[in-house]
């Protein structure tokens, strides 16, 4: 038997495992309403070796996330715990916009504990830039339909006024789903 064999068994009983035990996933999001369509995320993921490091991890995150609100070009941040793998996601407008993350601040604290033996297990680090992405949808309170809010320009078919369309991030928040 190797990973591949009963695919469709094993992604069930992952999410099982995963999504059962509460203490295993826990979100936070970061970030203030923004409806600017996001032209790059930065993806960084890291494995704590034991709790206290897990908290210091979380503490710097949480650092990290306040200091990006005050940096023009920044939209949201979401991370991420599962078991001892934690993960960020973050959605800046431009990718010049996340430059100044390694000037200074928390983050760069963070980057020269990473690379001494003080942090983590290991790590990977990325910025992705959009192939596509899809339209924002939003429902008519008119005729109940899923329209395109970047087509549509505020007005159904139907011939009702749409709904603002959703930001890609609704406010700050430190809430933990599962703590």
């Amino acid at each position: 038997m190797n990973r591949t064999d009963h695919a469709g068994q094993r992604t069930v009983t992952m999410l099982k495992e995963t999504l059962g035990h509460t203490r295993m996933l826990q979100w936070t999001l970061v970030g203030e309403i923004n409806t600017v369509t996001p032209g790059a995320f930065s993806i960084t993921w890291l494995e704590a070796r034991t709790d206290e490091e897990r908290e210091k991890i979380r503490e710097s995150a949480r650092k990290i996330a306040i200091e990006m609100l005050a940096m023009p070009g920044f939209i949201s941040w979401v991370g991420a715990t599962v078991g001892d793998r934690m993960m960020t996601i973050t959605a800046w407008e431009t990718t010049d916009a996340m430059a100044p993350l390694m000037k200074g601040g928390e983050h760069r604290s963070a980057v020269r504990r990473f690379f001494s033996p003080e942090l983590s297990r290991g790590a990977a680090t990325g910025v992705w830039i959009p192939a596509r992405l899809n339209p924002r949808w939003i429902r008519c309170t008119g005729c109940s339909k899923m329209v395109d809010s970047g087509k549509a320009q505020g007005k159904c078919r139907c011939g009702a006024a749409l709904p603002a369309p959703l930001a890609y991030c609704q406010g700050s928040s430190d809430k933990k789903f599962g703590a």
